[in-house]
């Protein structure tokens, strides 16, 4: 369903080691610009760009 450059929101959980819900405030809060919601089963698709320019920021608190 995603290519081996878009993460999905548990691969990013991984990644970055924070809660699920913390990669979805900031799916919402448009951390991830380019993220698409594919449906609400199939869930996000996030760009693996976008997760490495986050990482490179300061980790930012959840409801940020």
């Amino acid at each position: 369903m995603t290519s081996e450059r878009e993460l999905t929101v548990e691969e990013v959980e991984t990644l970055l080691r924070v809660h699920p819900e913390t990669v979805r405030i900031w799916l919402r809060a448009g951390r991830f610009p380019h993220a698409r919601r594919l449906s609400r089963r199939a869930g996000w698709s996030i760009p693996r760009e976008d997760v490495d320019a986050l990482g490179r920021e300061d980790p930012p608190e959840a409801g940020q």
